[in-house]
């Protein structure tokens, strides 16, 4: 096993899904006896992840860079990492990709990238960064096989290493009733999940739409939307142009993402494109039937109508049908979770870093 340094750099560690991957890395690394580092990079960078990290605060760095042509942070961030003289950095998001892979261009540590997005979210300068930047790059980690195959020529190794599952999310929850009464939420109540940033290209819009569609009995159901975004005042007149304000709840960024899966019934990724979304896979593993657009690498880990059920992105009416299925069918849900569980059993945070390891 490796036991050098190793610098996990990323933009935050605010709620996200590439900030949680890190911390997850961070700890499980550490609980190895690997010395790990954690390196923020963005200026005025929201850190309400930064407590559920459970290395030494020694080993928490925040590198606060304004711009690309930031030079005083570039010298700063050269300086910490010959300090630290890692045998290798794991960088996360472009921001930080580049400006590390800058920043340690002349210097002999390897670094890899970790590469979430399919290549057609990115703009043309962004590409061209990537090109260049890639003749010091080690390897191009990516989330999911749709994203690894999706990655234009590089000058480096493009490996697949899909994110791994909290054991936790595996352990049945007996925080149902609880939550449900802390959510005020009856107990014969459907309530369906979504755990995203309140941001366009995650789709709620969608969801809300979807929800529209349902016949009035149907339509009893509450719909939880965790996470947020410019969005949120957006979403919140819609659903009062929709007659559906009092079965929507807002709640914001949360950290008990365990227990609000045990309290629901059904998760819903509307998601107009994705990587490999760490909380679909949390959702399976917690056994709690899924519906997700077929986009990015969602089909990868969900086959239809087996664990789970795939949806066209932007078709309101799709994701309606499916709600209505399950909503009328409560053994199907407890069937259609309990084979999602089995199906990403593998997926834990300990074979993950094994394998990064190898890769690094």
């Amino acid at each position: 096993m490796k036991r050098e340094a190793i610098i996990l750099a990323i933009n935050d560690l605010d709620f996200g899904g590439g900030q949680r991957t890190v911390v997850a890395e961070a700890n499980e690394l550490y609980r190895r006896g690997v010395p790990v580092h954690v390196v923020t990079t963005l200026v005025g960078a929201r850190m309400p992840l930064r407590v559920t990290l459970r290395i030494p605060e020694s080993q928490i760095h925040h590198v606060a860079f304004k711009s690309f042509v930031d030079f005083p942070a570039y010298r700063k961030l050269f300086q910490l990492m010959r300090a630290i003289n890692p045998y290798a950095v794991v960088s996360n998001l472009f921001f930080t990709n580049t400006v590390v892979r800058i920043a340690a261009f002349f210097s002999p540590v390897r670094i890899s990238i970790r590469e979430g997005n399919v290549p057609t979210e990115k703009g043309l300068f962004a590409k061209i960064v990537d090109l260049i930047l890639s003749l010091r790059t080690h390897s191009i980690i990516a989330n999911s096989g749709r994203v690894k195959d999706s990655i234009p020529f590089v000058f480096a190794t493009k490996v697949l290493l899909y994110n791994g599952i909290g054991d936790e999310f595996f352990i049945e929850n007996s925080e149902r009733n609880r939550m449900r009464d802390a959510l005020g939420i009856k107990r014969n109540e459907p309530m369906v999940l979504i755990v995203a940033s309140v941001t366009p290209k995650k789709g709620h819009r969608y969801a809300l739409e979807a929800l529209s569609f349902l016949s009035p009995q149907e339509r009893t159901l509450r719909l939880v939307i965790v996470g947020e975004g410019g969005m949120r005042t957006e979403l919140e007149e819609y659903a009062h142009t929709l007659g559906l304000k009092e079965h929507i709840l807002f709640l914001g960024n949360r950290t008990d993402i365990r227990e609000l899966l045990s309290a629901s019934d059904i998760f819903l990724l509307p998601s107009l494109w994705e990587g490999m979304p760490n909380v679909l896979l949390e959702a399976m593993a917690a056994g709690i039937p899924s519906i997700a657009t077929n986009v990015g690498g969602v089909s990868e880990v969900v086959t239809n109508e087996e664990n789970g059920y795939l949806v066209p992105a932007q078709d309101a009416r799709a994701i309606a049908r499916t709600l209505s299925l399950l909503l009328q069918n409560p053994e199907l849900r407890v069937r259609v979770g309990s084979v999602a569980s089995r199906s990403v059993s593998h997926l834990t945070w300990e074979k993950h870093v094994t394998r990064l390891l190898e890769i690094v």
